[in-house]
């Protein structure tokens, strides 16, 4: 009828100009549906809304394997320890960039958080891939460092993680820098398919907006046990990680579960 009404009025105009919608859908699609807005936390880091958390819900567990299990106070202590470390003997400050590639296990967590609370950023790569695209993006990125559990083929400097997490002296004290919003939080890598692999940093505040949303679309809180089983490399897995740590909830991740689809249905009907 709009349309119709439009063209008995307006009989020298095109019909592309022509409305054809009535005000009210007009308000819908433009109003209505663009009210997006919600209130999160804007004044604080990620590693500090972690850490509020921690207060929160220090006994809940945090992160579990099939081997080990630990609470939020366990996991904020283990990655203030490792922290210390990345502090005191490899100078990792504000901005650096750590690229992480470590098989899901609490430690990989551990680590991740250690980095952060240095106010560096991690870059996560995939324990499977190969070590010409590791290379790429160890250079590519600018990383500072490369921690990982196996060496790497080619020079670049790294950190054995089983060292860094098996000599946590309390001695190795850390010393929290100024964090700030506006800050890397993580760096990550297309698949390349288009050429090669191109590099994506997030900010602290653009991802904060995008867990709380998801958080909120997923129901997550200190009652929940999220099974993390996406690749480390990939966006969606870094979703998974901190909706999980900011909302008091359980992360169960194992590198064994990706590999095993029987040992994975298996643990998920016993948890």
């Amino acid at each position: 009828d709009i349309i119709y009404d439009g063209i008995i009025l307006n009989i020298t105009k095109s019909i592309n100009t022509l409305d054809y919608l009535s005000k009210e859908e007009k308000h819908q699609l433009l109003v209505e549906f663009n009210d997006t807005d919600v209130d999160y936390r804007k004044d604080k880091t990620i590693i500090e809304l972690f850490e509020e958390q921690v207060e929160k819900t220090p006994s809940n567990i945090a992160v579990k394997s099939l081997s080990q299990s630990l609470s939020y106070t366990e996991l904020n202590e283990r990655s203030i320890r490792l922290a210390g470390i990345l502090q005191s003997k490899y100078a990792i400050e504000v901005s650096d960039k750590i690229a992480v590639r470590i098989p899901k296990s609490t430690d990989y967590i551990a680590v991740l958080l250690g980095v952060l609370k240095c106010g560096g950023a991690y870059i996560p790569i995939d324990s499977s891939y190969p070590d010409d695209r590791v290379e790429y993006i160890l250079k590519d990125s600018g990383a500072k460092y490369f921690i990982s559990d196996e060496a790497c083929n080619f020079d670049f400097p790294f950190i054995n993680v089983i060292e860094l997490t098996s000599n946590l002296a309390v001695d190795d004290l850390f010393t929290a820098p100024k964090y700030n919003i506006s800050q890397s939080f993580y760096a990550i890598y297309t698949s390349g398919s288009t050429g090669q692999p191109k590099g994506v940093e997030v900010l602290n505040e653009s991802f904060l907006n995008l867990i709380n949303w998801y958080t909120k679309e997923l129901s997550i809180d200190s009652s929940e046990k999220v099974l993390f089983l996406a690749s480390s490399g990939f966006d969606l897995a870094q979703k998974n990680i901190f909706s999980t740590l900011l909302s008091g909830a359980e992360l169960f991740l194992d590198e064994a579960l990706v590999e095993d689809f029987t040992l994975c249905l298996k643990t998920i009907n016993s948890e």
